[in-house]
């Protein structure tokens, strides 16, 4: 028995009585003298329970050097006396560190710089900093010490290699930019083949390839974000985020830290962890600011020094974030009249407006108005435009007299009734006239139709409230109290008016 157990490789403890246990002695075995039959159960119980100990311990050692040796990021450890204990895969290969082994080998000696050695000196963690090693590498690392009890018995250090972290960066703003952040037209989805359109569109194909801010001039409802993300899809930024923002359309209050973003803590129900702005969110991609003149002074200083820079500081915030963006902006106002006014900064005028596009009228593009009203009424109502050709005809002959000041968005609402006419209406050539009063009223033709009367109101309110708003230089709080409205039904109006 004695025998076979000895080429058996493991060491196995004999249990039994004294003459057992001397004979398993005489042979160099480990015994465990029984005396009682209570001991045998205490022998087999503390035996089970060593064994399952051991079992969990080398678990635990095997799920531990598992997660060291395949984490992603780089683990080198060293104890009190700083020799290092723990080096991963993943250290060495970043490090450029040869294949010998390194354990119990001086941190210093191995890894220059390592600033390990002063953890263990100050007890006090370093986190995401950054740290040159070599000529040609740098890191971003956290060192924290290990401290048992109040007593520091070592340190460790986790790190990326900066271009790794840049490359995940990226991909993470890509697949935000395939959710959500993208632009969906192109150069192809410009109608029109008049040749102010077709010059324009041959600038911004131009202006696409290089990096300058582009500032993007024309009237409501000409097709700005069209061109902006044209110019997107056109350039080298294409695949990367487009990020659209209306700067009218919020408060003063808001604007500047859903631009720039804010840090957590920063005012009373401000996002736990803080919260990316607009600019962030278009790392590497464009981002537009649509009615750029509307910007406060307050918030142009930081949009002045992105542009110089190409940095920003979020709301309360003390770190500065690089953000590589380009800035399309757009307008329907005369910026140079609100700089000499005192609205505008100068400096930033001249900063945005590098390459300049305006983008024409509907009135002085007018012959695109039959591949415009085809275009338009195919995307609202498939086949219509074919079935009811000759009356469409008959419109667009009366669309040639009237100056458009909505341009394509009062186009395209015109041409949205029109379908919804043609499809409740039997009898079309009865209906014509109501079919025409439908959009903008003939000049001279006398008619006084109810269409037509809810048309000039409109027309005499919209311009009613321009006026006043031009009169106080566009301060809201003031056009609403001359014109006897609150400001959020001001607010709305304006709104109203822009979607017409």
């Amino acid at each position: 028995f004695i025998s076979r157990i000895k080429k058996n490789k493991s060491k196995p403890i004999i249990i039994g009585s004294s003459l057992v246990c001397d004979c398993a002695e005489k042979h160099g075995l480990a015994t465990i003298y029984i005396y009682s039959e209570s001991s045998i159960k205490d022998a087999f119980s503390r035996a089970v329970e060593l064994h399952k100990s051991i079992m969990l311990e080398k678990t635990q050692k095997k799920l531990l050097n598992t997660i060291i040796d395949y984490t992603y990021s780089g683990i080198i450890a060293i104890n009190k006396d700083k020799m290092i204990t723990v080096c991963n895969p993943a250290a060495k290969k970043s490090l450029r560190l040869s294949k010998d082994n390194v354990i119990n080998r001086p941190v210093d000696k191995v890894v220059p710089n390592s600033k390990l050695s002063r953890v263990l000196q100050t007890g006090e963690m370093e986190l995401n900093k950054i740290q040159h090693i070599g000529e040609d590498q740098t890191i971003l690392t956290n060192r924290i010490p290990i401290k048992v009890d109040d007593k520091i018995f070592g340190a460790v250090a986790t790190f990326q290699d900066i271009k790794d972290v840049q490359k995940a960066e990226q991909q993470i703003r890509k697949q935000l930019a395939q959710k959500r952040l993208t632009a969906k037209y192109s150069f192809n989805d410009i109608v029109g083949n008049s040749k102010v359109i077709n010059k324009t569109t041959e600038i911004a194909r131009v202006y696409a390839a290089p990096d300058q801010t582009v500032l993007l001039y024309g009237e409501t409802g000409t097709g700005k974000e069209l061109f902006a993300q044209s110019i997107h899809n056109s350039s080298k930024r294409k695949k990367m985020p487009f990020v659209a923002i209306n700067c009218a359309a919020l408060p003063e209050s808001l604007l500047e830290s859903e631009l720039f973003g804010y840090e957590e803590g920063t005012f009373t129900g401000a996002q736990k962890g803080g919260k990316a702005g607009f600019f962030e969110l278009a790392h590497g991609g464009t981002i537009f600011l649509d009615e750029i003149s509307e910007i406060p002074l307050k918030v142009q200083v930081h949009l002045l020094r992105f542009l110089q820079e190409k940095e920003i500081l979020r709301v309360g915030g003390r770190k500065i974030i690089p953000v590589n963006a380009r800035v399309i902006a757009a307008t329907n106002r005369n910026l140079w009249s609100k700089v000499e006014k005192g609205l505008f900064r100068e400096d930033l005028f001249y900063r945005i407006n590098v390459l300049y596009i305006e983008i024409p009228p509907l009135r002085q593009r007018k012959e695109d108005i039959p591949l415009l009203v085809k275009h338009i009424t195919n995307s609202y109502c498939p086949d219509f435009y074919e079935k009811y050709h000759d009356s469409w005809q008959e419109l667009i002959d009366s669309f040639g007299d009237y100056s458009w000041p909505g341009n394509i968005r009062e186009l395209e609402n015109i041409i949205n009734r029109c379908c919804i006419i043609f499809d409740n209406k039997k009898n079309l050539k009865e209906e014509h006239s109501i079919l025409l009063n439908a959009g903008p009223p003939p000049p001279g033709n006398g008619k006084q139709t109810d269409v037509i009367d809810l048309y000039n109101n409109y027309n005499e309110e919209y311009s009613k409230i321009v006026d006043t708003l031009n009169q106080v230089e566009w301060n809201r709080e003031k056009a609403a109290r001359k014109l006897g409205m609150s400001r959020t039904t001001l607010w709305r109006k304006i709104k109203q008016y822009e979607h017409k």
